[in-house]
């Protein structure tokens, strides 16, 4: 219901209607938000400009008493606008307040803007695949911070690390996590030299006959059939030794083998914690 009592908190007719579909790559809206930041902090101008000639290869554009940061935003290359972020950081440096402002503020602006990137601790810009998918990411981070696990964990987060550069490896992305779960499944049996659909029945089909009743037997048996058609799925984009180096899968594909992965990786190590706490309690 509409009513008199004015505008609500962020509740702006664009922001909460005009939702488009997909995150997008470029903004011009977001660019001018940005650029009115800069404005807004202060910052020293022939600092920012002359880190941007340094670091990014381009001269930001001199008018007659200033450098004019508004033209150059709007019509740098993406590369330019993005690595900006993190070159303003670099200027402003770790211990000066507006640290915070500037991420804070950016974050905001892409989220706003619906742009397909985020900003990490480090002030640095990685690509965005979609709010579900970094909350899978997460509960997978979470479920594997046991130290026993500190090897899965850092194949998950390069996983991440290739998905959501700028300059994204999608079949890389595959591969960390498919060595994920492979050095999950290792050390779920340390016997097994590898990860292979066909050896599943015998290692973690045995396992799940000791601790799953009839019921949830039956549906995880069905379970582990689908984590070896992953596992198969998965090899495609393998390199073998001899072999033609595998094409970049597609994006969409890349995030349903990565999501579908990351689910598999929590159930293992739930198996495996449970499994491995039994083992010590003994």
């Amino acid at each position: 219901m509409i009513t008199d009592a004015g505008p609500q908190a962020g509740g702006r007719f664009s922001k909460l209607y005009l939702t488009p579909p997909h995150l997008g790559t470029d903004s011009l809206r977001a660019r001018t938000r940005v650029s009115a930041l800069l404005r807004k902090l202060q910052l020293d101008q022939t600092e920012i400009a002359e880190a941007i000639e340094r670091e990014h290869g381009v001269s930001v554009p001199m008018g007659m008493y200033a450098y004019l940061f508004d033209s150059f935003i709007a019509g740098c290359e993406l590369r330019d606008f993005l690595d900006l972020v993190t070159t303003v950081l670099d200027v402003i440096g770790k211990t000066d307040q507006r640290r915070s402002i500037w991420i804070s503020e950016i974050r905001r602006i892409f989220l706003e803007e619906h742009l397909a990137y985020d900003l990490d601790n480090l002030g640095n810009v990685r690509r965005k695949i979609d709010e579900e998918f970094h909350r899978n990411l997460d509960s997978t981070i979470r479920a594997l911070s046991s130290e026993r696990y500190r090897s899965v964990r850092t194949e998950v987060e390069r996983s991440q690390e290739f998905l959501c550069n700028i300059a994204p490896s999608n079949k890389l992305a595959v591969r960390a996590t498919f060595e994920a779960a492979e050095t999950v499944y290792k050390l779920m049996f340390p016997n097994s030299p590898r990860l292979a659909s066909n050896d599943l029945q015998g290692t973690l089909g045995v396992v799940l006959g000791r601790q799953y009743g009839h019921i949830d037997l039956r549906s995880s048996m069905k379970m582990m059939k689908s984590f070896g058609d992953w596992v198969d799925a998965a090899h495609f984009f393998r390199h073998s030794a001899g072999a033609e180096e595998p094409t970049e899968p597609r994006l969409s594909l890349t995030v349903l083998l990565i999501s579908t992965g990351f689910s598999f990786i929590r159930w293992l190590a739930e198996i495996d914690d449970t499994t491995f706490q039994t083992a010590t309690d003994r």
